[in-house]
């Protein structure tokens, strides 16, 4: 029906966009743009004789002429790709749900998989096989991770496991003692079983309690944060971990035309900005690449006059059917020893098709050349993109000059079309990625305390010192408002100055590690000389054998506020991750942070003064406030201390 009302579709206005698929039927002087189609930035003539096939989305430059509609909406060439793109997208949500898997209506064959991949040597040399392409996409692209959530995910599990482990430790020792004094020496009372079960009851307690329950939620609050001041900066991010991604990438891929070219009457010009941007990311540590479908001899060009190639560089510009040629077996295959050898040299892939950029951007992300591995980003616009975007780590479009299908597969959308906020978005995300490592050295170090004390005190007090209320309001109240002070941060001017990480690199560096393990000694040690010695340091009666359900006294509460005012000025510490000197760097003028820190120091204030029997607190002089705060404001002089020694290698 559709194909009846629309059998013959008059081409006569310039600038008129295609609306279907079609063989033309009559031309006149007909000329066409197919650089979103096919990344080839030269008109295409077109007449009956010569190229006759157009596309949905092209668009007309010149002439005019009569087309015979052969296909419209999923069915096009551009509905296909998008009811691929889709179809393989929701069978990996399925795989994920261990849902059946779908099945599109597209017909899963090498004419309705080529407008995905496009016209390979390799289908028409034997090497295409239809039954297996789409599963061997769909496993692809399940391997494509979010970087910082697998990270994070793996320091919480690993504080899992380290809680209970000490918790089991716990209670095996206390088992064993209990047996040794109580049944070995005397005859089973029923008081002894009440004591087992307490013993029990300790362990789950030293579980629920050491674990970091705000640290998730605040690495979340954190993101959300930095991604609202990014909304500021016209991108639109589909999922919040990528913000972070973009700010570690080691390589990016970018599509010529339309992306860093535009077409002008001079031909082809360069968008704004582009050699700076290009000149950032080389200063930033990020190799850059150009991945185009245009021929070698423009490509060259316009690498040249971007900065991806310069004079004297002993750096490969390749055509797609020579590059194939050395990352291939005898047997045509993808060798990844052979793509290992090429592509760090790589910076110019020639009449590339769909699938040439796909190879070239996962054999990147596979290559194991780097310890660190490779985080990928591609930079495209067409159609012929769609598969580089979707496989990348991050796949970025520009909103005003790409198609729907590229924003589709994309995972940011830069709404400026703007090549500085790409900068600014590899900016904003080194800063995410730092905000998130301050709040781990912070929960962290609050994590290795609380166990250390749980544990270790108990065992030799018989009695817990920081009670479970106590040790809530630590890990939730004081741990977020701290979490939150360190997202509110502002990003530093040299964060483009450095060398990005690679997938595989640790989110705890060696530098944090030396602070987390200096801090975590100084605070036991505080909080240790206060439990045994406290008592008669301030002239105040002992907790160490109050009995049980007694009423709180001010020993065990001025070792508490201790932990509580260690752990607010180590926030300030925890500013600088990377060696500084100086923490107090612009805190001025971060009036968030500053709001933030005092509100907590304030309602820490209330938690002691009027917690009483219900938190286990009772008030505190103001010499033994003094005292509290002293103790706590001293560990900003221990971070200097700490700074002076080198990280081991």
């Amino acid at each position: 029906m559709k194909q009846n009302l629309y059998r013959q579709n008059p081409l006569s206005i310039i600038g008129d966009k295609i609306p279907a698929d079609g063989v033309i039927l009559e031309s006149n002087k007909l000329n066409i743009d197919e650089s979103l189609h096919n990344g080839v930035s030269d008109n295409v003539k077109k007449s009956v004789e010569s190229c006759p096939v157009v596309f949905t989305g092209t668009n007309v430059v010149g002439g005019d002429g009569r087309i015979l509609i052969t296909a419209v909406g999923l069915n096009t060439n551009n509905g296909i790709v998008l009811t691929l793109l889709r179809a393989i997208e929701d069978n990996l949500k399925n795989k994920k749900n261990k849902s059946s898997p779908i099945k599109s209506n597209i017909k899963n064959d090498e004419e309705n998989l080529q407008p995905l991949l496009g016209n390979n040597e390799n289908f028409k040399n034997g090497n295409f096989n239809s039954d297996t392409v789409l599963a061997k996409l769909e496993e692809d692209l399940s391997k494509k991770r979010y970087i910082l959530r697998s990270k994070v995910i793996k320091v919480f599990l690993q504080c899992c496991y380290f809680s209970l482990f000490f918790a089991t430790l716990y209670v095996i020792l206390n088992m064993i003692h209990l047996c040794f004094q109580k049944f070995y020496f005397s005859t089973f009372k029923t008081s002894y079983l009440v004591i087992m079960i307490l013993t029990l009851l300790t362990g789950l307690d030293i579980i629920l309690t050491t674990l970091p329950e705000g640290f998730p939620f605040a690495v979340m609050l954190s993101v959300e944060y930095s991604a609202i001041k990014m909304m500021g900066d016209n991108y639109l991010i589909k999922e919040l971990d990528y913000s972070e991604t973009l700010g570690n990438v080691t390589n990016i891929c970018f599509d010529k035309t339309g992306t860093l070219t535009n077409k002008s009457d001079a031909g082809q010009t360069l968008c704004d900005d582009v050699p700076k941007t290009i000149s950032v990311c080389q200063q930033a540590g990020i190799d850059v690449r150009m991945v185009t479908g245009d021929n070698i001899i423009t490509a060259r060009s316009v690498a040249m006059s971007c900065g991806i190639l310069k004079p004297g560089d002993d750096y490969l510009v390749l055509e797609a059917k020579e590059f194939n040629e050395r990352i291939r077996d005898i047997d045509g295959e993808l060798s990844q020893e052979k793509l290992d050898q090429i592509w760090p040299k790589l910076r110019v892939l020639a009449d590339a098709k769909p699938i040439d950029k796909y190879n070239l951007v996962k054999g990147i992300i596979d290559s194991k050349i780097n310890k660190n591995r490779e985080i990928v980003a591609f930079v495209g616009d067409g159609t012929n993109d769609c598969l580089a975007l979707k496989r990348a780590h991050v796949g970025v479009v520009m909103a005003k000059s790409s198609t729907y299908l590229a924003k589709e597969a994309s995972d940011l959308i830069i709404t400026d079309d703007n090549f500085n906020s790409l900068i600014k978005a590899i900016f904003w995300g080194r800063h995410i990625y730092d905000s998130i490592t301050k709040i781990l050295q912070f929960n962290l170090t609050v994590f290795f305390v609380e166990i250390v004390i749980s544990v270790i005190g108990t065992l030799l007090i018989l009695d817990t010192v920081l009670k479970f209320k106590q040790l809530i309001w630590v890990n939730i109240f004081i741990s977020i408002m701290g979490s939150l002070a360190l997202a509110a941060d502002p990003p530093k001017e040299d964060l483009l100055n450095r060398k990005p990480l690679g997938w595989k690199s640790p989110l705890i560096s060696k530098t944090i590690k030396k602070n987390i393990i200096g801090q975590t000694i100084y605070q036991l040690i505080c909080l240790f000389v206060l439990i045994f010695n406290g008592h008669k340091f301030f002239g105040i009666e002992s907790d160490l054998r109050a009995q049980l359900r007694a009423p709180p006294g001010q020993h065990f509460t001025i070792v508490f506020n201790t932990f509580v005012m260690l752990t607010l000025f180590n926030i300030i510490n925890c500013r600088k991750i990377h060696g500084e000197r100086n923490v107090f760097k612009d805190l001025s003028e971060n009036i968030l942070f500053c709001t933030l820190w005092i509100t907590a120091f304030i309602f820490q204030i209330l938690f002691i003064e009027f917690g009483g029997y219900e938190l286990y607190t009772e008030p505190l002089t103001l010499e033994q406030w003094l005292y509290c705060t002293l103790f706590g404001a001293c560990s900003l002089g221990v971070a200097q201390i700490i700074n002076t020694i080198p990280p081991k290698d």
